[in-house]
């Protein structure tokens, strides 16, 4: 993505760029989708957490959209 879009944080990821980072090693990379998201799933949905803390791990998700996004940024270059 840094290569393609000139940044770590293209403005087609909005305020998910963490996970369509991840989104992105998955599809392209051969990262693994379930250890990525193992650190993420238990914090989202531990109702111990405040909706703050719940909010900000949901950004490192690696989901359909953020698989769509990484794609649409790998196979299109867009990156807006």
């Amino acid at each position: 993505m840094l290569i393609t879009c000139g940044t770590t944080e293209p403005i087609i990821a909005g305020d998910r760029y963490e996970g369509v980072t991840s989104a992105y090693a998955v599809l392209f990379f051969g990262a693994n989708e379930q250890v990525l998201n193992s650190a993420v799933i238990p914090v989202i949905n531990d109702p111990n957490e405040s909706q703050e803390t719940r909010d900000a791990a949901a950004k490192y998700l690696v989901d359909d959209q953020g698989k769509a996004i990484a794609r649409q940024i790998h196979d299109e270059r867009k990156c807006r």
